[in-house]
């Protein structure tokens, strides 16, 4: 959403399951030509920012992202003192390679001609020879292939490449000096310079780095990724979105006995699994109610496969579950470091309150804590609910009965310390998690459980989480399976989602009239 008469940015949701966007109401006010929504725009990831952006990603040093964190902080800021805007590019092509999904995108754009003039048969470089054939083909000089090996549509094949009799290549990159055997089917791959494909080998959506040497009968799954120089031995397979690199010999990863390593690239096979170390939930994005790791999304595999295989992730996950979960608490003990971070939390809450301690001051050491520990957003506010309890007064354990006294504790707390968790619900997914760490906080404990509907009613009020994600949560949790506290906690909250949800539809419904009567008038 833009203002029309200088095109500031005031809102931006890239969910793709989003129905709606948020914007401060006193943005749109003093929009005297009024606002442009466009939901047929393509982000292109190129920004062109001031010095005051290094400024501002180290006064919050855990902003990571410039669109979760740098954009919706500044959209989000009440101050207003930054901003952003946006051009629209009509008639020329413009894009940023980010990730492999968006390379993948970029180079079936050149190569279908949607970013011309830049096309491979333009040989913009000097030392280039492709020629352009039907169907978006491109072959360099010196192209060697045997007549009954086809390339089909979308296809690049770079000089003094061989290919043998029966292959079929489609939808793909070959870079030069590649050489591909016989029977070998590749399908919407990219191969790097020098690689060497045996026979009978099928390679689907996989992405090869330099000099890698594929052995006869070999399948590569959709997803797969081979860094430079791997060796994948005969009649192995690569199971989907493996990432395979070829560590220097005599480093404290390369092990040719390893039973491991045997499995994963064959006897006499050269690679070792790369191992994302980090637990960021920033490398996890929730899709269609499926948790799905990054790493797999930004791969060039089509979006059905890594679908698929959230499921899976998700069924071990609860199946290995029972069998950690006490192996973990011995190693950690009693207090691990959730617990800690919770306590450090609360600890850091009631000092402000007591110290009349600025909102901005507790909110640093807040993010300093949730940068620190490494946690998600889910736990993060989890542990400010706790907090907020702790400064009301309600005691860890025993009845406690809702007064008006208490409820204008639990307003004057949420009202004095909203920032704390605003900060981190910007877009739908994120005010989701908002919502879940406060059904998380509340079934901790027997005597929360009752302020739930009235914590809810009061984020929404604050406009921490709008009545969008509180709706969606709710569906996920009617759609959950099984029996326990979360089916409770909807019957806690039914008077509240009722009138939500009925609030929801007038608002749709009041909209819609707005658009019928303006078309009428025309």
């Amino acid at each position: 959403m833009t203002r029309k008469e200088t095109s500031q940015l005031l809102a931006y949701d890239n969910t793709l399951d989003s129905k709606s966007v948020e914007c401060q109401v006193e943005l749109l006010l003093n929009a005297k030509k009024g606002v442009e929504v466009r939901y047929d725009l393509m982000d292109t990831h190129i920004d062109i920012c001031s010095p005051k952006v290094l400024m501002l990603f180290t006064e919050n040093f855990d902003w990571r992202d410039r669109r979760r964190n740098l954009m919706q902080g500044v959209l989000q800021s009440k101050i207003g003192s930054e901003k952003i805007y946006a051009h629209v590019v009509r008639g020329d092509y413009a894009a940023r390679v980010h990730d492999l999904r968006t390379y993948d995108s970029i180079s079936k754009d050149i190569i279908r001609r949607w970013a011309h003039p830049m096309a491979p048969d333009n040989n913009m470089f000097s030392d280039s020879s492709y020629s352009f054939q039907r169907e978006n083909i491109y072959k360099e000089d010196n192209v060697r292939m045997a007549r009954s090996s086809s390339l089909e549509r979308d296809t690049l094949v770079g000089g003094n490449t061989t290919i043998g009799s029966n292959t079929r290549i489609s939808r793909s990159v070959i870079a030069r000096n590649v050489v591909i055997g016989n029977n070998v089917i590749i399908e919407n791959s990219y191969l790097w310079e020098g690689c060497v494909i045996e026979d009978n080998v099928s390679i689907t959506s996989a992405i090869l780095g330099q000099g890698t040497t594929v052995g006869e009968g070999a399948v590569l799954e959709a997803g797969a990724i081979l860094g430079a120089r791997v060796v994948i031995d005969a009649k192995v397979t690569v199971k989907r979105f493996d990432r395979i690199h070829s560590p220097q010999e005599g480093s404290d990863e390369f092990d040719q006995d390893n039973q491991a390593q045997v499995e994963l690239v064959g006897t006499n096979g050269r690679g070792v699994r790369f191992e994302d170390d980090s637990d960021d939930s920033d490398n996890e994005l929730d899709i269609e109610g499926k948790t799905v790791p990054l790493n797999q999304v930004n791969s060039i595999a089509p979006a059905e496969e890594y679908l698929a295989l959230s499921q899976r992730y998700e069924d071990d996950d609860m199946k290995d579950f029972d069998e950690t979960e006490s192996d973990e608490e011995e190693e950690l003990g009693h207090d691990d470091m959730d617990a800690k971070f919770f306590r450090e939390v609360k600890d850091t809450l009631l000092r402000g309150t007591e110290l009349n301690g600025q909102e901005n001051d507790v909110l640093l050491e807040l993010s300093s804590l949730k940068l620190s520990y490494n946690i998600n957003i889910s736990d993060y506010a989890h542990a400010v609910y706790l907090g907020f309890f702790a400064i009301m007064g309600v005691p860890d354990e025993g009845d406690v009965k809702i007064t008006k006294t208490l409820l204008a504790k639990l307003k004057t707390t949420f009202k004095h310390w909203a920032l704390t968790l605003r900060k981190y619900a910007g877009i739908l997914n994120s005010q989701m998690e908002v919502v879940q760490g406060l059904e998380n906080a509340c079934v901790s404990a027997s005597q929360y459980q009752q302020f739930f509907q009235w914590c809810l009613q009061e984020i929404y009020q604050l406009d921490i989480v709008s009545g969008e994600a509180i709706l969606d949560w709710a569906k996920l949790r009617e759609q959950a399976s099984g029996e326990g506290l979360t089916p409770l906690m909807l019957k806690k909250a039914s008077t509240f989602l009722t009138w939500l949800k009925d609030a929801e539809e007038d608002d749709e419904s009041d909209s819609d009239s707005d658009s019928d009567s303006g078309s009428d008038s025309d």
